[in-house]
């Protein structure tokens, strides 16, 4: 690239060229940084005791009309759902099939209330 002479103007601004690095060969790391705010894990109350825990440290029960009381052990199930404590320290002998109910807002029937017992006996 030429200067213009003493005195006299450029007839187009200036460039300096530089050459652009070879990309390098192989696998290439590149570091981003950025913060990442983490997410609120959802909190529930267990019904039989009133404990706040995650809602991955309790099970769901949902009650719907086609299949009545079910445990949803994926949490995907529809209808209305409420939580247990998965730990023994919850007073399982104090359950009561009133407290359910106002707990679902539905009725539950003596077979399916029965049934509901025994597989909470058998989980853990």
């Amino acid at each position: 690239m030429s200067l213009p002479e003493k005195g006299k103007k450029a007839l187009h601004k200036a460039t300096i060229e530089i050459a652009a690095p070879s990309p390098p060969e192989g696998d290439v790391e590149f570091k981003v940084k950025f913060l990442v705010k983490p997410r609120a894990v959802p909190q529930r109350t267990c019904w039989a005791c009133g404990k706040r825990d995650d809602k991955t440290g309790l099970y769901r029960l949902v009650s719907n009309k086609s299949q009545g009381l079910e445990f949803d052990f994926l949490g995907i199930m529809p209808g209305r759902g409420a939580y247990i404590c998965k730990d023994r320290s919850c007073p399982r002998k104090f359950i009561r099939r009133n407290r359910i109910e106002s707990a679902l807002r539905t009725a539950i029937s003596e077979p399916s209330w029965l049934r509901f017992v025994e597989k909470l006996e058998n989980l853990n």
